[in-house]
């Protein structure tokens, strides 16, 4: 009691020194509407905090809680400069928010109006933009809410992995997701990003804490997610449908997982074959028939080393600064980590146990891979933003990974 009793001032003392922190250099200038959204996000956030805080089986450690806090405070600041002056260095964030205009203009939001408004069937994203600034009624809450999201992503992931591999993992993966420079750069603007990696991380975080009561929920999240990043939401759904028919169902032979594979994929091939997700069916027919099933096969390992390393930390030395030049700071870190890739892939092929817990978040990373590397050729930082967690997780799991005292 007397603990919570403790956090809770903390709490209070943190939020008003974000009054007195941003009251001073932004009260002169930043409009009421910004200003009521910024602390209400805030306090809505503080809620969250809190509340993990108290949990007692996984409470989130307090250094994690803080980082988090201070961390929304400086990426809203970071993206009120950029509200107030060049609005984005992302070309989509401009297309964003015309089209955006346009929807209010029309004021419909059923899919067919979305996707023809939008022109493209990939457009979820644009409902979290719609009711934002709808609530709100400033642009800038569009940065805010995607920072928000990002939050409560961090909080999420840090449960999911400690239920697998305890303390020391999960707070190490966590404190560098966190401080990620790619995060920082792609979850403070307009883009939707945040969003895909928060569906990504909620359905996990359902999938791992949830029951047979929530296959419903899970289900229409990953339809969201398909409507917001294609190749996303296939990921997750193939990777839980993995874990799914050969961890958690226990076969008496191979045939009967054969059989549970088959019937679930004529499941989803119906699915997508009488409804409005038809569309994507006829776009993913129409991308793979461009492609040669070897090609795309040795896009793969390509895929792989842009989805770890890129963009290369060298850039950083040529002189040339350009919207990626901060997230080689990443790029740098990770190859002078990746040592711990060769010890993963030990562990991985060693350990049993390991293998069965790490296959929910490879196959993602894996579909990622062969996506981006067909349709970009790798060379899609920002894209992979969605499994850039379990990255992080597979540099720190190489690390520390002990079978028998992963908790």
């Amino acid at each position: 009691m007397i603990k919570r009793k403790l956090f809770l001032s903390s709490s209070i003392i943190l939020i008003v020194s974000a009054f007195l922190l941003l009251g001073y250099s932004l009260i002169s200038s930043i409009g009421s509407e910004e200003l009521i959204s910024f602390f209400l996000i805030l306090i809505l956030l503080c809620g969250f905090l809190f509340f993990f805080s108290l949990e007692k089986e996984q409470p989130v450690p307090k250094t994690i809680l803080f980082l988090i806090f201070f961390g929304f405070i400086l990426r809203s600041y970071y993206a009120y400069t950029l509200y107030t002056s060049m609005f984005s260095p992302f070309p989509d964030s401009f297309r964003y928010i015309s089209n955006l205009k346009d929807l209010v203009t029309v004021g419909n939001l059923d899919f067919y109006t979305m996707e023809s408004v939008t022109g493209t069937s990939q457009f979820f994203y644009y409902y979290l933009l719609y009711f934002a600034k709808y609530i709100f009624e400033t642009n800038f809450s569009l940065y805010l809410v995607n920072i928000f999201l990002f939050s409560l992503s961090a909080l999420l992931f840090y449960r999911i992995i400690y239920s697998e591999f305890g303390k020391r993992i999960s707070y190490v993966s966590t404190i560098l997701v966190i401080l990620s420079a790619n995060f920082l750069l792609f979850t403070s603007n307009i883009l939707k990003d945040s969003l895909v990696l928060f569906l990504m991380i909620l359905i996990f975080h359902i999938y791992k804490f949830g029951n047979k009561k929530h296959i419903l929920l899970i289900t229409l999240l990953i339809g969201c997610l398909i409507l917001t990043r294609i190749y996303a939401g296939f990921s997750v759904l193939a990777a839980i449908s993995f874990d799914v028919i050969f961890n958690r169902i226990h076969f008496k032979n191979v045939l009967n997982k054969v059989i549970s594979t088959l019937f679930l994929i004529a499941v989803v091939v119906i699915v997508f074959n009488f409804t409005f997700l038809s569309n994507y069916l006829t776009l993913s027919q129409e991308f793979l028939s461009n492609q040669s099933l070897l090609g795309s096969i040795l896009t793969i390992p390509y895929g792989l080393i842009n989805m770890f390393f890129a963009p290369f930390p060298w850039g950083v030395f040529s002189g040339e600064k350009t919207t990626y030049s901060y997230v080689q700071i990443d790029s740098g870190f990770a190859l002078l980590f990746s040592f711990t890739l060769l010890m993963f892939a030990y562990k991985f092929i060693k350990f049993k146990s390991l293998r069965k817990k790490m296959y929910l978040y490879l196959i993602p990373i894996i579909i990622h891979a062969l996506a981006l590397g067909i349709a970009y050729e790798g060379g899609s930082t920002r894209q992979r933003i969605g499994v850039y967690c379990f990255i992080i997780l597979i540099f720190v799991v190489g690390l520390f990974y002990k079978p028998n005292k992963n908790k």
